[in-house]
């Protein structure tokens, strides 16, 4: 009766190896999903070509925050983070659509917001220089 116990716990344990090993190694993704294998080119290439790129992503990434927000220094008196070197700033920083209002916003429910296209397709995205590397990290509907 043991070697039966053995031999069937020694089966299951095989079979269960080989049904995660196939889960495992299945690519259950569709091509357009979010998930991009890894770059086949050496590292140096891939690096040189960032190191080009970098200017131009860098002004592109600022005029994005330019877009967004509102980067002006209004530090709040006395009030300072953690480590007592940089100042808190004051005030609402988010830029609104031209024409919306804070009160408007109140107001609102949730899905008048998304049928009003007041949420911006630029705050869905994760803007990258290498987005075709690394995917998108929000469906852009």
């Amino acid at each position: 009766m043991p070697r039966v116990k053995i031999a069937l716990l020694g089966t299951a344990f095989a079979g269960s190896i080989i049904a995660l090993s196939c889960v495992a190694f299945s690519d259950s993704l569709p091509p357009d999903s979010i998930y991009r294998p890894l770059t086949t080119q050496p590292f140096s290439v891939v690096r040189a070509a960032d190191e080009a790129a970098k200017p131009e992503v860098m002004r592109r990434q600022a005029e994005v925050l330019q877009a967004r927000y509102d980067l002006s220094n209004r530090p709040i008196p006395d009030v300072f983070m953690s480590g007592k070197r940089k100042a808190v700033q004051g005030g609402v920083r988010v830029k609104l659509p031209q024409g919306v209002t804070w009160d408007m916003l109140a107001q609102m429910t949730p899905d008048a917001m998304a049928e009003g296209d007041l949420l911006r397709p630029d705050l869905c995205r994760f803007l990258t220089s290498s987005r075709a590397r690394v995917g998108r990290s929000f469906p852009i509907s």
